[in-house]
């Protein structure tokens, strides 16, 4: 039985809370996570090159932070996203597990 994608990143995120730091607040995590969906983001600044990833984290309108959490399927990691002054959702790159990208917010 093939394992979608959004099982799989929930279950990453499901193994990942663990390691999760204690000074970042789980509830902040669990008020911004969303189900995951297929955004596009840029990742060439130059060249608007744009590629799909998993949103995982959203804007709730509150305790937002500047950067969202994503998943990238095609290797397998979590990264951040933010919007730019010029309205560009940019992917900042990858950092490995949830816990990773978390921390790096």
């Amino acid at each position: 039985m093939k394992t979608s994608v959004q099982e799989t990143i929930r279950l990453a995120i499901k193994n990942s809370l663990h390691k999760i730091d204690e000074t970042i607040d789980l509830k902040w995590i669990n008020k911004h996570l969303v189900d995951p969906t297929n955004i596009k983001l840029c990742t060439d600044l130059n060249n608007k090159i744009y590629r799909e990833f998993w949103l995982v984290t959203d804007h709730m309108g509150e305790d937002d932070s500047a950067y969202r959490v994503v998943f990238d399927d095609q290797n397998n990691v979590f990264g951040l996203e933010t919007t730019l002054d010029n309205g560009i959702n940019w992917y900042m790159g990858d950092y490995g597990d949830f816990n990773e990208a978390v921390k790096h917010m």
